[in-house]
């Protein structure tokens, strides 16, 4: 909650005695990645840090690896992101992980009919698929190529969206 508010100091300090619990198993350098993806845009060093905790072999590695499969999406890194997509479509309700990835991947790529058809083919629907769609819908509101008469509506129905979710981090699903 801290982290979809903005307070990522205060977030920091609670990772920080998160991080010292003997059943952390990844979660504090996890929520550290978030930070550096939410307020930083730095999905290399989130990456980076999320393989680090792979490589640690913890009982949290769906969740990191899904997250590092965000982070590779969004720093423009695909083959990583479908890489972690493709081993996590194997495990149990891998399927939905492997579409929000996907939808990650054409948004990143400017292919916003195709990220919202991903997004669509999710059966377990978040509250974070409904911030996918509205990242999905103001990335194509602030597009150059969309006509000007259908940008207001978009970033309109943006504001209501995030509105509705507002206390809820995007990272955090599965």
């Amino acid at each position: 909650m801290l982290v979809a508010a903005g307070e990522f100091d205060e977030a920091l300090r609670e990772i920080g005695r998160l991080r010292g619990k003997p059943f952390d198993d990844g979660r504090a350098d996890s929520r550290t990645a978030t930070i550096l993806m939410n307020r930083d845009h730095d999905y290399k060093s989130a990456y980076e840090l999320l393989t680090e905790v792979l490589n640690r072999r913890t009982r949290g590695a769906n969740g990191a690896r899904r997250l590092r499969a965000l982070a590779a999406a969004r720093g423009r890194q695909y083959e990583d992101a479908r890489r972690d997509s493709e081993y996590l479509r194997s495990r149990p309700g891998g399927e939905d992980t492997y579409q929000r990835i996907e939808a990650e991947i054409k948004l990143a790529q400017r292919d916003y009919p195709g990220a919202e058809a991903a997004r669509q083919k999710i059966k377990a629907k978040t509250v974070q698929d409904r911030l996918l769609q509205a990242r999905i819908l103001e990335a194509q509101g602030l597009d150059n190529n969309t006509p000007l008469d259908q940008r207001e509506a978009l970033l309109n129905e943006v504001a209501v969206l995030r509105a509705a979710n507002k206390a809820v981090d995007e990272y955090d699903f599965d």
